[in-house]
């Protein structure tokens, strides 16, 4: 077994041990040497691990969402700050998706899972891969509970490039 793998199992037991605040606050302590602030929190990584430990407001789950925060910023700051939406694909959807090149895949429900077309030529292995990000817990991992309510889907965005064609 991989050493992630029982890491990660190692970290969601521990979690259940010992229960979300102390699990959190023993983790930022491991990364940072010293017990966090959190009332008031102080550093920007002491505001991130306070809005973890608070009730979770419903504006996270929007701003967490790569398809649903599409209209929140284009009736902000207007529509010309978005990368251009190709396809929006649901879970049970991914069977048709559709690549070309110059396509950027994003799993709305997480951070990371970004593929470019361009670079996975086999489909079947990204539908699996995308499928795998798909299934994960990221809200468990993180102890940002908000992202389990995100509607497992796939975004396509046009890949945003240079005149060299260079990301």
């Amino acid at each position: 077994m991989p050493i992630k793998s029982l890491y990660r199992r190692g970290y969601f037991v521990t979690r259940r041990l010992l229960g979300a605040r102390l699990s959190e606050q023993l983790k930022y302590m491991k990364a940072h040497h010293r017990w966090p602030r959190t009332s008031p929190p102080v550093t920007f990584t002491e505001k991130i691990l306070a809005r973890k430990l608070a009730p979770p407001d419903p504006r996270y789950q929007i701003v967490s969402d790569k398809v649903a925060v599409r209209p929140w910023v284009a009736q902000r700051i207007g529509e010309a700050h978005l990368v251009p939406a190709l396809a929006v694909y649901g879970y049970d959807e991914l069977d048709r998706l559709e690549l070309a090149p110059g396509q950027v895949l994003k799993c709305a429900n997480r951070s990371g899972g970004v593929y470019f077309s361009d670079e996975e030529p086999d489909r079947k292995a990204l539908i699996t891969k995308l499928r795998q990000h798909l299934d994960f817990n990221f809200g468990d991992w993180t102890g940002e509970t908000w992202y389990a309510d995100v509607p497992r889907r796939v975004l396509v965005e046009q890949a945003l490039r240079d005149e060299h064609g260079r990301v």
